[in-house]
């Protein structure tokens, strides 16, 4: 059986990519990793909590759990948004003030 994490490091194309997300994932489950993904970005740059509450229309225990997940593996999204955009690699380090990451 191939590993999910191996099928993924084959594709080579952003149609390609689109096409194997659309195989294995519901409209719906997309949308929600896309939009978790905002968040992620939203946090890195230090946009508070409540902002990407009501800016995003999510509730705060989705904001958080998005929050807590950066805290915990906030290095790898850096990097890899850094491989997408010179200008990512530039967002803060997260604080421990609590409300925001950046």
């Amino acid at each position: 059986m191939v590993e999910l994490e191996d099928a993924l490091l084959t594709v080579r194309t952003r149609p390609e990519l689109d096409a194997f997300l659309k195989a294995v994932l519901t409209p719906g489950e997309v949308s929600k990793f896309r939009r978790r993904w905002e968040m992620f970005q939203r946090a890195l740059a230090g946009e508070p909590q409540r902002s990407i509450q009501f800016e995003m229309d999510a509730g705060i225990a989705t904001v958080t759990r998005s929050v807590n997940a950066i805290r915990e593996h906030g290095d790898i999204v850096r990097s890899i948004l850094r491989r997408i955009s010179p200008e990512a690699g530039l967002l803060p380090r997260p604080e421990s003030d609590g409300k925001t990451l950046g």
